[in-house]
């Protein structure tokens, strides 16, 4: 009788047990030098000053002008990237198995892969002689296999 090959599943075992612990540290919030990362809510309402939006806000990431150009405005850019790795599933190997009533077995197991998921939010403000009169929210997402 033919011994069980735990070789090949030891490795995968403990490539999976490693991706699980990869897939548990993810990172969530600003990443250095894109914009500061409050600790509380805040209340953000149209008419706020810019030197409150500041205070509640910090610097932001990026500040552009506004198209077409109009005097005394501009438009404040704060930015939020995270990213999360994760396993998936891409494909699965087959291993011999032991022999069972002379029937050779076949083993199926899962390959993994990791993954990396980050998304990008950017909340725009338009200032207009320092005051904040409007705001909006673009996000966008994207993942890959490492």
């Amino acid at each position: 009788m033919k011994q069980f090959p735990w070789i090949p599943v030891a490795a995968l075992g403990a490539f999976f047990a490693f991706g699980l612990a990869l897939s548990a540290c993810s990172t969530t919030g600003s990443s250095s030098g894109l914009g500061s990362e409050v600790a509380e809510p805040v209340e953000i309402y149209k008419g706020m000053e810019a030197a409150d939006l500041w205070a509640a806000l910090g610097k932001p990431y990026e500040v552009r002008p506004t198209t077409p150009p109009v005097e005394g405005s501009e438009i404040w850019v704060y930015r939020k990237v995270s990213e999360n790795v994760s396993l998936v599933v891409t494909g699965t190997v087959e291993t011999p198995g032991m022999e069972v009533g002379g029937v050779q077995m076949t083993i199926t197991d899962n390959v993994y892969t990791p993954a990396t998921t980050r998304r990008v939010e950017e909340t725009l403000f338009l200032m207009v002689d320092g005051v904040m009169t409007a705001w909006k929210v673009a996000r966008e997402g994207s993942e890959r296999l490492n």
